[in-house]
């Protein structure tokens, strides 16, 4: 399976009869597909052929909690051409960050990560090396060390 290097480790972790490699130079494959066009590829054209079952990773039991844990990302990558479209800043979603019933916190990294210490969110993400340890904090629903 090729992909991209920061979700090398996620990719192995979760399929681990695969072969993982990050350059096609040289590799031989049979077909190819964005992960963009998997859900068209895999007959996924609503919500509800979503398996519910996850997919990636065996992560262990999540952590109890009293309120539901919600974590946003607000900005893309400033370098994107169109990043203007799909980016904001943490202060447009002020309002939201004021639901009371729900504990949210920063999944966000890079450009614009300093935004986070004005509205005191935890940071569950930082220190996360790729999407493995992504994907880890979001399955447990805790940071890393704990």
């Amino acid at each position: 399976m090729y992909v991209q290097p920061p979700i090398t480790r996620l990719m192995a972790a979760s399929f681990p009869g695969l072969e993982i490699v990050t350059a096609l130079d040289g590799v031989e494959y049979d077909a190819w597909c964005g992960h963009m066009s998997l859900p068209l590829r895999l007959g996924i054209r609503e919500v509800g052929d979503i398996p519910l079952e996850p997919w990636l990773g065996n992560f262990g039991p999540r952590s109890p909690r009293e309120r539901p844990r919600v974590g946003i990302n607000w900005a893309g990558n400033p370098s994107f051409t169109y990043d203007f479209i799909r980016s904001a800043h943490l202060e447009e979603l002020s309002l939201l960050l004021q639901v009371g019933e729900v504990e949210w916190c920063s999944l966000h990294r890079g450009h614009l990560e300093h935004e986070v210490r004005a509205y005191g969110l935890a940071q569950p993400l930082a220190e996360a090396a790729d999407f493995l340890d992504t994907a880890r904090v979001i399955a447990r629903n805790r940071v890393l060390s704990e």
